[in-house]
């Protein structure tokens, strides 16, 4: 399976309900993310979502 280089884009991002991801789930997983990878992706959403906006 070809994978292209995955993009994260904090800006665009939106909520969707666990139980529309479950049904879904099995038809579209791809790849997971180690733990570290997670911990720090998390971590740069959450420095983005809390940054100071300036004019």
């Amino acid at each position: 399976m070809n994978i292209s280089p995955i993009v994260f884009d904090f800006k665009r991002y939106y909520t969707v309900s666990t139980s529309y991801i479950y049904s879904v789930f099995s038809d579209y997983y791809l790849i997971s993310l180690n733990e570290l990878y997670r911990e720090n992706l998390s971590s740069r959403f959450a420095n983005y979502l809390s940054r100071m906006g300036l004019p």
